[in-house]
Protein backbone atom coordinates (compact mmCIF):
# COMPACT_ATOMS: atom_id res chain seq x y z
CA UNK A 1 0.00 0.00 0.00
CA UNK A 2 1.14 3.54 -0.74
CA UNK A 3 2.04 5.52 2.35
CA UNK A 4 -0.89 7.87 2.56
CA UNK A 5 -3.94 7.99 4.70
CA UNK A 6 -6.71 10.56 4.58
CA UNK A 7 -8.98 12.17 7.08
CA UNK A 8 -12.02 14.05 5.98
CA UNK A 9 -15.69 14.78 6.38
CA UNK A 10 -18.36 12.24 5.46
CA UNK A 11 -21.90 12.91 6.64
CA UNK A 12 -20.51 15.69 8.86
CA UNK A 13 -18.38 13.29 10.93
CA UNK A 14 -14.59 13.23 10.82
CA UNK A 15 -13.32 9.81 9.72
CA UNK A 16 -10.16 8.24 8.41
CA UNK A 17 -10.11 6.43 5.10
CA UNK A 18 -7.37 4.00 4.17
CA UNK A 19 -6.09 4.98 0.76
CA UNK A 20 -4.55 3.25 -2.16
CA UNK A 21 -4.39 -0.53 -1.81
CA UNK A 22 -4.16 -3.55 -4.10
CA UNK A 23 -7.18 -4.62 -6.13
CA UNK A 24 -7.35 -7.72 -3.94
CA UNK A 25 -8.11 -5.86 -0.73
CA UNK A 26 -11.31 -4.14 0.34
CA UNK A 27 -9.23 -1.49 2.08
CA UNK A 28 -8.12 0.30 -1.07
CA UNK A 29 -9.56 3.25 -2.97
CA UNK A 30 -8.74 4.34 -6.48
CA UNK A 31 -6.64 7.36 -7.37
CA UNK A 32 -9.76 9.11 -8.67
CA UNK A 33 -11.54 8.48 -5.38
CA UNK A 34 -8.52 9.77 -3.49
CA UNK A 35 -8.39 12.95 -5.60
CA UNK A 36 -12.11 13.44 -5.03
CA UNK A 37 -11.70 13.10 -1.26
CA UNK A 38 -8.82 15.57 -1.20
CA UNK A 39 -10.84 17.98 -3.35
CA UNK A 40 -13.56 17.84 -0.71
CA UNK A 41 -11.15 19.11 1.89
CA UNK A 42 -9.70 15.91 3.32
CA UNK A 43 -6.44 16.11 5.24
CA UNK A 44 -3.66 13.81 4.03
CA UNK A 45 -1.47 12.11 6.60
CA UNK A 46 1.66 10.10 5.99
CA UNK A 47 1.24 6.63 7.40
CA UNK A 48 3.48 3.67 8.03
CA UNK A 49 2.76 0.28 6.55
CA UNK A 50 2.59 -2.55 9.07
CA UNK A 51 2.41 -6.21 8.05
CA UNK A 52 -0.82 -8.15 8.32
CA UNK A 53 1.02 -11.40 9.03
CA UNK A 54 2.92 -11.34 12.32
CA UNK A 55 3.79 -13.92 14.94
CA UNK A 56 1.61 -13.34 17.97
CA UNK A 57 3.67 -13.58 21.12
CA UNK A 58 1.80 -14.02 24.38
CA UNK A 59 1.76 -10.47 25.71
CA UNK A 60 4.81 -8.33 24.92
CA UNK A 61 2.89 -5.23 26.09
CA UNK A 62 0.15 -5.00 28.69
CA UNK A 63 -3.04 -3.22 27.61
CA UNK A 64 -5.50 -0.74 29.13
CA UNK A 65 -8.88 -0.33 27.41
CA UNK A 66 -10.43 3.11 27.98
CA UNK A 67 -14.23 3.09 27.64
CA UNK A 68 -16.10 6.39 27.58
CA UNK A 69 -19.83 6.14 28.33
CA UNK A 70 -22.64 8.60 27.74
CA UNK A 71 -26.12 7.05 28.00
CA UNK A 72 -25.05 3.84 26.25
CA UNK A 73 -24.73 1.41 29.16
CA UNK A 74 -27.01 -1.10 27.41
CA UNK A 75 -24.14 -1.79 25.00
CA UNK A 76 -21.61 -2.48 27.73
CA UNK A 77 -22.30 -6.22 28.27
CA UNK A 78 -21.55 -7.23 24.69
CA UNK A 79 -18.48 -4.98 24.61
CA UNK A 80 -17.17 -6.47 27.87
CA UNK A 81 -18.07 -10.03 26.80
CA UNK A 82 -15.57 -9.68 23.95
CA UNK A 83 -12.91 -7.88 25.98
CA UNK A 84 -13.05 -10.27 28.93
CA UNK A 85 -12.79 -13.41 26.78
CA UNK A 86 -9.74 -12.40 24.75
CA UNK A 87 -6.85 -14.73 23.93
CA UNK A 88 -4.73 -12.50 26.11
CA UNK A 89 -3.58 -12.75 29.75
CA UNK A 90 -6.19 -11.27 32.05
CA UNK A 91 -3.53 -10.11 34.51
CA UNK A 92 -2.08 -7.92 31.75
CA UNK A 93 -5.47 -6.36 30.98
CA UNK A 94 -6.97 -3.25 32.54
CA UNK A 95 -10.41 -1.80 31.75
CA UNK A 96 -11.11 1.81 32.75
CA UNK A 97 -14.66 3.11 32.33
CA UNK A 98 -15.27 6.86 32.50
CA UNK A 99 -18.90 8.01 32.51
CA UNK A 100 -20.31 11.43 31.63
CA UNK A 101 -23.19 11.72 34.13
CA UNK A 102 -25.33 9.16 32.29
CA UNK A 103 -27.56 8.03 35.18
CA UNK A 104 -27.92 4.64 33.50
CA UNK A 105 -26.81 1.15 34.54
CA UNK A 106 -23.15 1.55 33.60
CA UNK A 107 -21.84 1.00 37.14
CA UNK A 108 -24.16 -1.95 37.78
CA UNK A 109 -22.84 -3.70 34.68
CA UNK A 110 -19.25 -2.76 35.50
CA UNK A 111 -19.46 -4.15 39.03
CA UNK A 112 -20.92 -7.43 37.77
CA UNK A 113 -18.08 -7.92 35.27
CA UNK A 114 -15.43 -6.86 37.79
CA UNK A 115 -16.76 -9.53 40.14
CA UNK A 116 -16.97 -12.20 37.42
CA UNK A 117 -13.51 -11.48 35.98
CA UNK A 118 -11.46 -10.87 39.10
CA UNK A 119 -8.12 -11.27 37.30
CA UNK A 120 -8.84 -8.21 35.13
CA UNK A 121 -8.21 -4.83 36.74
CA UNK A 122 -11.41 -2.78 36.51
CA UNK A 123 -11.46 0.91 37.41
CA UNK A 124 -14.21 3.51 37.08
CA UNK A 125 -14.51 7.28 37.14
CA UNK A 126 -17.57 9.56 37.07
CA UNK A 127 -17.14 13.07 35.64
CA UNK A 128 -20.60 14.34 36.68
CA UNK A 129 -20.63 16.28 33.39
CA UNK A 130 -23.59 15.62 31.09
CA UNK A 131 -21.97 15.74 27.64
CA UNK A 132 -21.33 13.40 24.73
CA UNK A 133 -17.76 14.67 24.35
CA UNK A 134 -15.31 11.81 25.10
CA UNK A 135 -12.07 13.82 25.12
CA UNK A 136 -11.83 14.58 28.84
CA UNK A 137 -12.94 11.04 29.81
CA UNK A 138 -10.24 9.55 27.56
CA UNK A 139 -7.64 11.85 29.09
CA UNK A 140 -8.82 11.02 32.60
CA UNK A 141 -8.45 7.31 31.91
CA UNK A 142 -5.23 7.65 29.93
CA UNK A 143 -3.56 9.65 32.66
CA UNK A 144 -4.46 7.07 35.31
CA UNK A 145 -3.84 3.90 33.28
CA UNK A 146 -1.21 1.47 34.51
CA UNK A 147 -0.56 -0.67 31.41
CA UNK A 148 1.81 -0.18 28.47
CA UNK A 149 -0.68 0.47 25.66
CA UNK A 150 -3.97 2.40 25.63
CA UNK A 151 -6.95 1.40 23.49
CA UNK A 152 -9.28 4.36 22.99
CA UNK A 153 -12.79 2.96 23.30
CA UNK A 154 -16.40 3.86 23.88
CA UNK A 155 -19.72 2.19 24.63
CA UNK A 156 -20.89 2.88 21.07
CA UNK A 157 -18.12 0.82 19.41
CA UNK A 158 -17.31 -2.84 19.98
CA UNK A 159 -13.97 -4.47 19.22
CA UNK A 160 -14.28 -7.68 17.23
CA UNK A 161 -12.44 -10.98 17.49
CA UNK A 162 -10.63 -12.77 20.29
CA UNK A 163 -7.16 -11.59 19.26
CA UNK A 164 -7.86 -7.85 19.35
CA UNK A 165 -5.73 -7.23 22.44
CA UNK A 166 -3.05 -9.63 21.29
CA UNK A 167 -2.61 -7.94 17.89
CA UNK A 168 -2.62 -4.53 19.57
CA UNK A 169 0.02 -5.62 22.08
CA UNK A 170 2.28 -7.19 19.47
CA UNK A 171 2.09 -4.33 16.96
CA UNK A 172 3.07 -1.80 19.61
CA UNK A 173 5.94 -3.99 20.77
CA UNK A 174 7.22 -4.18 17.19
CA UNK A 175 6.74 -0.60 16.01
CA UNK A 176 6.79 1.72 19.03
CA UNK A 177 5.65 5.29 18.39
CA UNK A 178 2.48 4.63 16.43
CA UNK A 179 -1.26 5.18 16.58
CA UNK A 180 -3.07 2.17 15.11
CA UNK A 181 -6.51 2.68 13.56
CA UNK A 182 -8.83 -0.32 13.29
CA UNK A 183 -11.09 -0.93 10.31
CA UNK A 184 -14.77 -0.25 10.90
CA UNK A 185 -17.25 -2.76 9.51
CA UNK A 186 -21.01 -2.96 9.43
CA UNK A 187 -21.98 0.71 9.30
CA UNK A 188 -24.46 2.18 6.83
CA UNK A 189 -22.07 4.28 4.78
CA UNK A 190 -22.74 2.84 1.32
CA UNK A 191 -19.60 2.18 -0.71
CA UNK A 192 -17.39 3.25 2.19
CA UNK A 193 -18.42 0.33 4.42
CA UNK A 194 -15.03 -1.40 4.47
CA UNK A 195 -12.93 1.73 4.08
CA UNK A 196 -13.75 3.69 7.20
CA UNK A 197 -11.22 3.52 9.99
CA UNK A 198 -11.76 4.73 13.49
CA UNK A 199 -10.06 6.47 16.35
CA UNK A 200 -12.34 4.47 18.66
CA UNK A 201 -10.70 1.11 19.07
CA UNK A 202 -7.43 2.73 18.05
CA UNK A 203 -4.36 2.42 20.24
CA UNK A 204 -1.25 4.30 21.31
CA UNK A 205 1.55 3.64 23.78
CA UNK A 206 0.77 5.07 27.19
CA UNK A 207 4.15 6.82 27.49
CA UNK A 208 3.70 8.36 24.01
CA UNK A 209 0.15 9.47 24.91
CA UNK A 210 1.51 11.16 28.04
CA UNK A 211 4.28 12.81 26.02
CA UNK A 212 1.60 14.28 23.74
CA UNK A 213 -0.48 15.32 26.81
CA UNK A 214 -3.44 13.34 25.52
CA UNK A 215 -6.27 14.68 23.40
CA UNK A 216 -6.73 18.43 23.10
CA UNK A 217 -9.46 19.41 25.55
CA UNK A 218 -10.09 22.66 23.67
CA UNK A 219 -12.04 20.67 21.08
CA UNK A 220 -15.80 20.73 21.59
CA UNK A 221 -18.57 18.83 19.82
CA UNK A 222 -18.13 15.55 18.00
CA UNK A 223 -15.06 14.71 15.92
CA UNK A 224 -11.83 16.55 15.29
CA UNK A 225 -9.92 15.15 18.26
CA UNK A 226 -8.47 12.28 16.25
CA UNK A 227 -7.29 14.52 13.41
CA UNK A 228 -5.54 16.78 15.88
CA UNK A 229 -3.91 13.83 17.67
CA UNK A 230 -2.74 12.32 14.37
CA UNK A 231 -1.04 15.55 13.45
CA UNK A 232 0.72 15.75 16.80
CA UNK A 233 1.74 12.09 16.52
CA UNK A 234 3.38 12.93 13.18
CA UNK A 235 4.99 16.09 14.52
CA UNK A 236 6.54 14.01 17.31
CA UNK A 237 8.09 11.54 14.88
CA UNK A 238 5.34 8.95 15.16
CA UNK A 239 3.22 7.27 12.51
CA UNK A 240 -0.44 6.54 11.81
CA UNK A 241 -1.11 2.92 10.89
CA UNK A 242 -4.06 0.76 9.95
CA UNK A 243 -4.50 -3.00 9.82
CA UNK A 244 -7.45 -5.24 8.89
CA UNK A 245 -6.40 -7.49 11.78
CA UNK A 246 -8.17 -4.99 14.05
CA UNK A 247 -11.86 -4.54 13.29
CA UNK A 248 -14.57 -2.64 15.14
CA UNK A 249 -18.32 -2.41 14.73
CA UNK A 250 -20.11 0.85 15.43
CA UNK A 251 -23.37 0.79 17.36
CA UNK A 252 -25.34 3.17 15.19
CA UNK A 253 -25.99 6.44 17.02
CA UNK A 254 -29.41 7.99 16.56
CA UNK A 255 -29.05 11.73 15.90
CA UNK A 256 -32.65 12.41 16.94
CA UNK A 257 -32.02 10.74 20.29
CA UNK A 258 -28.74 12.61 20.71
CA UNK A 259 -30.52 15.89 20.06
CA UNK A 260 -33.16 14.94 22.62
CA UNK A 261 -30.38 14.77 25.21
CA UNK A 262 -29.03 18.15 24.17
CA UNK A 263 -25.99 16.82 22.33
CA UNK A 264 -23.59 19.41 20.87
CA UNK A 265 -23.24 19.86 17.09
CA UNK A 266 -21.78 16.82 15.34
CA UNK A 267 -18.73 18.47 13.84
CA UNK A 268 -15.97 19.07 16.37
CA UNK A 269 -14.53 22.55 16.64
CA UNK A 270 -11.07 23.37 17.94
CA UNK A 271 -10.33 26.55 19.80
CA UNK A 272 -6.65 26.91 19.01
CA UNK A 273 -4.23 25.54 16.43
CA UNK A 274 -4.81 22.10 14.95
CA UNK A 275 -1.79 19.92 15.60
CA UNK A 276 -0.31 22.18 18.27
CA UNK A 277 0.58 20.90 21.72
CA UNK A 278 -2.29 21.74 24.10
CA UNK A 279 -1.31 24.24 26.79
CA UNK A 280 -3.37 22.82 29.63
CA UNK A 281 -3.52 20.61 32.67
CA UNK A 282 -4.92 17.54 31.00
CA UNK A 283 -7.07 14.80 32.51
CA UNK A 284 -7.89 16.78 35.66
CA UNK A 285 -11.34 18.17 36.47
CA UNK A 286 -13.17 19.35 39.56
CA UNK A 287 -15.69 16.90 40.99
CA UNK A 288 -14.15 13.74 39.50
CA UNK A 289 -15.29 10.69 41.46
CA UNK A 290 -13.55 7.31 41.46
CA UNK A 291 -16.01 4.42 41.49
CA UNK A 292 -15.10 1.52 43.75
CA UNK A 293 -15.74 -2.04 42.57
Amino acid sequence: MIDFQTSGLLRSVRIRIVTIGSVNTNLGVTLDELRSLIAKGCTVFKSMQIPESIELKEAPCSVTVLLHNWKRAENLPRILDILCEQNFPKDKTEIIIVDNDSHDKVWDYARNYAKKYGDIAFRGFETHRDTTNPIIPWNIGGKRASKDVLIIGSTDVQMLGKNYLSYTSNYHALFGRIFICPVQVGMNEGEYDALITKDKGGSIGRAFFHELTGFDERIVGWGGCETDLYERVGNAGGHICCTPNLKVSHVQYNDEEANKYGAPPQLGHLYGGMGTAPNKTWGEIDGLEEIKF
